[in-house]
């Protein structure tokens, strides 16, 4: 067993077809170039869109049901300690992936190509063309971050990206493979040993913030590489499970309530990340600025129900 894959659904039954579909087809790829094996795990939040009787009808999928809604970092933890212990590596995908036949090859032999690396992810793509710019980051240094909420990044980060571009690193050269200091839980190529190492997913999150700490423990922790893999690309339908991402909320239909849930959630992470790794190392007035910044987007986003 070379590759463990885990897939997290929460109502996300259409979208979920779909990508396994591309799956299966990416992993056949994979098997006949290498000969190696592969296993798939999908686990499911308790979704109540049925989505565990199609993806029954995939053979080489093992379901691992639940029965609440254990957020994203809990549920994945989960299905990785029922994955085969001998499998090399990890590849954590959202159910709402849809890959290229070869995408699952291709990042596999540039991992293997590379010196020191923790983590692979490739170059994502929204369903109108547009990269997924989420799937580039710099880690949210205070500076960062401010200027990604105000909108300065998206105003000046292009003419100025050392300036005001730092959040997504856009002054990279996004033609070359690179190094970067965090990605999207949506796509992970990672070692089982260094996955193992830094302890896995941090449950301390619901939803969101666990992608960033998870690289921030490979990166700074572990002293790994991330990299960002521009040999091959996936279709990333945003959202598809929320219901709070603007280009995919109208076919997406969830209730207030849960959108709320999310979007606290989400904020929520941001507090619970500087908390860990920031806060020691700043002042009581810095920080007073910050969470205060934080429960301010928080109020916005709760009246816009949106990210």
């Amino acid at each position: 067993m070379e590759i463990s894959i885990i897939v997290l659904t929460y109502n996300a039954k259409d979208i979920t077809i779909k990508m396994l579909t591309s799956l299966r087809k990416s992993i056949n790829f994979f098997e006949e170039e290498t000969g190696k094996k592969t296993e798939v795990l999908v686990i499911d939040n308790a979704s109540t869109d049925g989505v565990l009787d199609e993806v029954k009808k995939f053979d080489f999928v093992k379901i691992v049901p639940n029965t609440e809604n254990l957020g994203f970092a809990k549920g994945n933890n989960k299905a990785f300690r029922e994955t085969n212990p001998e499998a090399k590596y990890i590849l954590f995908l959202n159910p709402d992936i849809i890959l290229e036949e070869s995408t699952i090859y291709d990042t596999y032999v540039f991992y293997k190509s590379q010196d020191n690396v923790g983590l692979v992810t490739c170059d994502i793509f929204l369903p109108n063309g547009q990269r997924d710019i989420d799937c580039h980051r710099a880690f949210p240094t205070i500076w960062n971050s401010f200027c990604y909420f105000t909108k300065l990044e998206k105003l000046l980060g292009t003419s100025f990206p050392n300036i005001f571009g730092g959040y997504h690193i856009l002054s990279a050269d996004f033609t070359k493979s690179h190094e970067i200091d965090a990605c999207l839980g949506a796509f992970m190529f990672i070692e089982r040993s260094v996955f193992e190492r830094v302890g896995g997913w941090s449950e301390d999150y619901f939803l969101n913030g666990e992608d960033i700490d998870l690289c921030y423990k490979i990166k700074v922790l572990e002293g790994k590489k991330i990299l960002f893999f521009v040999g091959t690309s996936v279709v990333h339908h945003k959202g598809s499970s929320k219901g709070t991402k603007k280009i995919t909320s109208s076919k997406v239909k969830v209730s207030s309530k849960t959108k709320d849930l999310q979007i606290k959630s989400g904020i929520e992470a941001m507090k619970i990340f500087y908390k860990k790794f920031y806060a020691p190392k700043s002042n009581f007035l810095v920080n007073w600025i910050v969470y205060l910044g934080i429960d301010t987007l928080k109020f916005i986003r709760l009246i816009t129900k949106s990210e």
